[in-house]
């Protein structure tokens, strides 16, 4: 086993923050069919190192490709499919992602995780992968 902490906390380069999913919003008819909506938790990612997808990578496993847009995120928090990542560079400026799968490291280093992420605006030309 490996510990790749070091290696990842070096390669963060950008903050990166995650919104996960809780619980939908409802409407509680024991307060006259009020309406409470969905429920997030957000939450800080460190240490993470976000990175481009090599160009062997870059087909999918279905026979498709990722787009240029697509990353990796090493990480040692669980993330959950659909749950969106915002990455702050050192300009401020953000860009969103959202996990669309998770590659399983876990006989190299217990607790690490790697998402493949897709840009945010992305998702609705292609929501035939859930």
């Amino acid at each position: 086993m490996f510990n790749f902490v070091d290696l990842v906390t070096k390669y963060s380069q950008t903050d990166i923050s995650a919104i996960s999913f809780i619980e939908d919003g409802y409407y509680d008819y024991e307060k006259d069919g009020e309406y409470v909506p969905p429920r997030y938790l957000e939450f800080e990612v460190y240490p993470a190192a976000l990175v481009p997808l090599g160009r062997d990578e870059m087909v999918r496993a279905d026979g498709g490709f990722y787009s240029y847009d697509t990353r990796k995120l090493y990480c040692y928090v669980k993330l959950n499919k659909g749950d969106t990542v915002i990455a702050t560079n050192k300009n401020e400026v953000q860009t969103v992602y959202y996990v669309s799968s998770e590659m399983d490291y876990s006989d190299y280093d217990h607790g690490l995780y790697i998402y493949v992420l897709e840009r945010a605006e992305n998702k609705d030309a292609d929501d035939s992968r859930d």
